[in-house]
């Protein structure tokens, strides 16, 4: 048929329904928003390959296996969370999906296959529920794209809270000290005058005129601390009900991985990052929501 939307049913004729066939819903034109039920535990080969309109898919805990390439060449999906109940990623599942983004892994896992990413040049954020530790323990096999570049905020959800009202989620400044530099946009251009080209931005520079304090914007665990020539030293902190902030063109770092942190924290000092170093010393702000980057200035009072 031409349904936009497909929802799996828990059960049917009183029946669990607890497994989508091998090419269930192969090439499907139309397909744009899938939830799985929460009895199925078997997703067959191929099941949604080639649905080049698939942008979201809910999938249920109960699902334990996902054979090979049952997201294969989903071009429109951007991210994609997977059970809990999952103890691996199996090969191809989710290659040639170019536009994906980001991917929620549970700690359960513990094998990525061959080629399970392969071709998602798009990859950028890996969600993982574990610690880096845990991560670093998981066999990961060859061809996977840009998994192993991919940023990984380890301990995404260990701090979830009951209350998932956005309006609860008030962030304090990042810097005191500043006046703004490039904005967020999502599709319309800016100019970079250190790249000397037009590009989207999706983040907030605060601009100081010397080194000035960073300070977390809500509490959090702190994840990897990396540095490299175009961003400079960047960390981010995972906050609850999906939510992450990065700081980007930063030195002098005040913590550490895996620390806890209070709102209001000083964690590091404003730096020159090597892709925007015509601003000077400033703060590359991002802010994330379940895998997504958004404005952050609905959160802060600017």
């Amino acid at each position: 048929g031409k349904c936009v939307e497909i929802d799996i049913p828990d059960s049917y004729k009183q029946d669990p329904v607890t497994l989508i066939r091998n090419f269930a819903f192969e090439n499907n034109k139309y397909i744009e928003r899938v939830k799985i039920g929460n009895c199925v535990e078997h997703i067959g080969k191929r099941a949604f390959s080639g649905a080049k309109k698939l942008k979201e898919i809910i999938m249920s805990n109960s699902v334990t296996y996902c054979e090979d390439y049952a997201f294969y060449d989903c071009d429109e999906l951007i991210t994609m969370e997977l059970s809990k109940k999952m103890s691996s990623i199996s090969s191809g599942l989710f290659a040639s999906c170019e536009n994906l983004f980001s991917v929620f892994i549970p700690k359960e896992i513990t094998r990525i296959d061959v080629g399970a990413f392969a071709g998602c040049s798009s990859l950028t954020i890996i969600n993982y529920s574990g610690t880096e530790e845990e991560w670093n323990c998981i066999s990961i096999g060859d061809n996977n794209g840009n998994l192993s570049n991919a940023y990984v905020v380890y301990n995404y959800g260990v701090s979830e809270g009951e209350n998932n009202a956005d309006e609860s989620f008030e962030l304090v400044k990042p810097v005191l000290n500043y006046t703004l530099g490039r904005i967020f946009s999502k599709t319309e251009l800016q100019y970079n005058p250190t790249l000397k080209l037009w590009e989207s931005h999706k983040a907030v520079d605060f601009v100081t005129v010397q080194s000035e304090a960073v300070y977390a914007v809500e509490d959090g665990i702190v994840n990897s601390i990396k540095t490299d020539y175009f961003n400079g030293t960047y960390f981010s902190i995972t906050h609850t009900n999906g939510y992450v902030s990065f700081y980007y063109s930063i030195k002098n770092v005040q913590i550490t991985v895996g620390q806890r942190v209070n709102k209001g924290d000083i964690i590091a000092y404003t730096g020159i990052s090597g892709n925007e170093s015509e601003e000077g010393f400033h703060l590359h702000f991002e802010l994330m929501k379940n895998g997504l980057i958004i404005d952050p200035f609905q959160y802060i009072n600017i």
